[in-house]
């Protein structure tokens, strides 16, 4: 099958299905077609950097990715040494082979620990990250592994990787093109705050004079105010204003 042909049913299979799920299960099957084993998807939401809060990045994880890496992962808070996250937080989105970048001394002795685990303890043998996103609304990419060893994986990307970073740029612009597929990485941002909080959010983002918020919420100036206080401390000490921009960012209005 010619690149064309392979885009282009790469396409037409991505747009006949419905859901988030079947739409990266597209795309993890075309993966594997190009010789890959398996994807992760990653999007951080602005407020978590903003605010430096302990939230989890949110994954779309294929199942041929060990999920008992992702768990050490978070469990380690390796999102904090993770040099493919800081490379894209400064706008690099070309694509990360991790061993090169190792190899050619870019990353830390700590960020090394990262992908040192993913090769000795769950035996991802290599892996690439594809930056699909730096902008207001937050930082994503796709990380994909592979059991090739270090020249085989290198031929493979020679031979792929304009495939492969194609599909997967697709595969982002679909995820961030329909508002119902986009709330379902949102929200998790917010998913920790009480009614009242968002009561009280949605109408700090809507612009409105906070006097009048019990005639827009039905909670109490004063306790209002109280709630606010205990928002921003929940995201990190952020101010109001910091809080305003990032919220507004992840569109909470219609997230909510």
């Amino acid at each position: 099958m010619n690149n064309q042909q392979f885009l282009g049913d790469f396409v037409q299979q991505l747009y006949a299905v419905d859901t988030l799920g079947e739409r990266f299960q597209v795309y993890e099957n075309s993966i594997q077609q190009l010789g890959f084993n398996g994807a992760v998807y990653t999007f951080i939401p602005n407020i978590n950097l903003i605010a430096k809060l302990p939230s989890d990045p949110i994954f779309q994880v294929s199942e041929t990715y060990p999920q008992t890496f992702i768990d050490h992962y978070v469990g380690a808070r390796f999102d904090k040494q993770d040099f493919t996250i800081k490379q894209i937080e400064d706008g690099n989105l070309t694509p990360m082979d991790w061993w090169d970048c190792q190899q050619k001394g870019q990353i830390t002795s700590a960020e090394k620990q990262v992908i040192q685990v993913a090769r000795e303890d769950y035996g991802i043998e290599n892996g690439l990250s594809i930056p699909t996103m730096s902008q207001p609304e937050g930082i994503a990419g796709v990380s994909i592994i592979s059991e090739e060893t270090d020249q085989a994986f290198r031929q493979l990307q020679t031979e792929n990787g304009v495939q492969l970073n194609i599909c997967t740029k697709l595969f982002h612009d679909c995820v961030f093109n329909i508002p119902e597929y986009k709330s379902q990485f949102l929200i998790p941002a917010i998913a920790n705050l009480t009614e009242t909080e968002k009561k009280v959010l949605r109408y700090l983002v809507s612009g409105l004079p906070m006097k009048a918020v019990q005639d827009g919420t039905g909670v109490p100036y004063k306790y209002a105010t109280k709630v606010l206080g205990e928002v921003r401390e929940k995201f990190g000490k952020i101010t109001k204003d910091k809080l305003v921009y990032a919220l507004g960012l992840l569109n909470i209005l219609e997230a909510l």
